[in-house]
């Protein structure tokens, strides 16, 4: 729950600073969606030999703080997004959970009482904890990186803000290693990166001023 709340707090400054901002606009929402990550090396190191689940898809919960030029329809400020799954077949485990918190822009080509346009993120920090508790093991990762590219669209109804957003994402974790340094490997294949990226979408629902 920390984990949550400490980005939550650090976007709630940046938006606190929109705010005082008076020559600029804002917006804070609150995001959640689906993201369809398959990461295949575990796949086909666990799940291929039924030694563990299969894993397609993640679902994001998120917060975005946002701020807009008053003249030009463009907004840049940060997104903050965990996922995490706890998942048994075959009578095996895996437990995972993600943090990210990264740049988001976006560009409004309609902006009135619909708006539209293109909307991306680059990813400035990222956490992974992937745990498989019947093999007793944990994999950490010495590099990662994430970015997105979509498209987004709703609706302003007077403050309110209810949309969707579609597109891409790249998050990927390389370097995997167990908690004791050692490269892991499992049926005779290594599981050297874990790629969650994929076609992502989800709703948003916020505030604006």
């Amino acid at each position: 729950m920390k984990k949550f709340i400490r980005p939550l707090v650090l976007i709630g400054l940046v938006l606190f600073q929109v705010h005082s901002a008076h020559a600029l606009l804002g917006e804070v929402r609150v995001t959640y969606g689906d993201v369809s990550g398959k990461p295949d090396d575990y796949n086909k190191a666990y799940f291929n030999f039924q030694d563990g689940p299969e894993i397609t898809k993640q679902s994001y919960l998120g917060a975005d703080a946002i701020a807009m030029l008053p003249v030009i329809p463009f907004g840049f400020g940060l997104r903050y997004e965990k996922t995490g799954d706890d998942l048994t077949q075959f009578a095996e485990r895996v437990d995972y959970t993600i943090d990210r918190l990264a740049l988001v822009l976006n560009y409004r080509i309609i902006n009135t009482l619909f708006y539209v346009g293109p909307i991306a993120t680059y990813g400035l920090s990222h956490e992974l904890d992937f745990k498989i508790p019947t093999d007793l093991n944990e994999l950490k990762a010495g590099k990662s990186k994430s970015y997105s590219v979509g498209l987004e669209g709703g609706v302003k109804l007077a403050i309110f803000r209810f949309g969707v957003e579609v597109g891409q994402m790249t998050m990927t974790f390389d370097d995997i290693k167990d908690i004791n340094g050692v490269a892991q490997t499992k049926n005779g294949l290594a599981v050297s990166k874990l790629d969650f990226g994929g076609t992502y979408y989800k709703a948003v629902v916020g505030i604006g001023f």
